[in-house]
């Protein structure tokens, strides 16, 4: 737990946080894009072969992915009336196209050599 001065307390400015300030709480619940479900993202920016999940939405499972979304839900936010903020953290990939640059370009490229494959299957039919 932090040690804050009086006069640094968040909640002497109205700010809500947790008991004893943790990242998973009554109010406030972090969920990190490793621990919760089963987001897919590339291991290594450089390599195609580092998917993990998939490497992207297109190749992901969504019905796994959505049954361990359900259990983590449950497991870090037991209390089903629980009304304060859920904040999923997710810094892997963009989902806009654009934002995808630099190291994240891998994801633009997976993509297009996702659709050339799928492209190339229904062009055999």
């Amino acid at each position: 737990m932090t040690k804050w001065k009086e006069d640094e307390k968040p909640e002497k400015y109205g700010i809500l946080v947790n008991a004893g300030h943790k990242f998973r709480g009554d109010i406030i619940v972090t969920l990190y894009e490793k621990e919760f479900g089963l987001y897919p993202y590339y291991h290594n920016f450089s390599d195609l072969t580092s998917a993990v999940n998939g490497g992207i939405p297109q190749r992901a499972n969504l019905s796994a992915h959505l049954s361990k979304v359900r259990s983590d839900i449950e497991k870090e936010i037991p209390n089903k009336d629980f009304d304060g903020l859920a904040i999923i953290d997710y810094e892997e990939w963009r989902p806009l196209w654009e934002h995808n640059w630099y190291t994240k370009r891998i994801y633009r490229n997976a993509s297009l050599a996702y659709v050339e494959e799928q492209y190339k299957k229904t062009e055999k039919l």
